[in-house]
């Protein structure tokens, strides 16, 4: 077994973390004819979902040629690509990795504070994540 970090491998297997360029250029013709066949089978003002990978983000460029979309997506590179159509309307999925990187508030830093005291508020209780279990 050989380790690395996020898991372990057999000596001589394939899977191994390569960088997005690299996996952007691992089997780009295969991606390209996936995206291409998924674009045709995709009509205009259609809602998806799109998820991470390097062919998700080739069906994106895929899907440029389509108008009206709602594409929800937690792929930043995604967004990004279906965003450059003006017409197609692009959520990104948001959230935190956990919980103890929930933020604290100044809910009225934006009108500026003066003199005196603000409030902090931790946002965790703010919406009712006052229990973990």
């Amino acid at each position: 077994m050989a380790r690395f970090h996020g898991g372990v491998r057999l000596p001589g297997s394939t899977t191994e973390n390569l960088a997005h360029r690299q996996r952007q250029a691992l089997h780009a013709e295969s991606k390209r004819r996936i995206a291409a066949a998924i674009a045709r089978d995709v009509p205009d003002g259609c809602a998806l979902l799109i998820n991470i990978g390097t062919t998700t983000e080739a069906v994106a460029q895929a899907l440029l040629q389509r108008q009206s979309l709602r594409v929800i997506t937690n792929n930043l590179n995604v967004a990004m690509t279906l965003s450059l159509a003006g017409t197609n309307e692009v959520i990104v999925a948001g959230g935190m990795e956990s919980m103890t990187n929930a933020p604290y508030l100044l809910p009225k830093a934006r009108g500026g504070y003066r003199l005196g005291h603000g409030q902090v508020m931790d946002h965790m209780f703010l919406d009712g994540l006052e229990d973990a279990y």
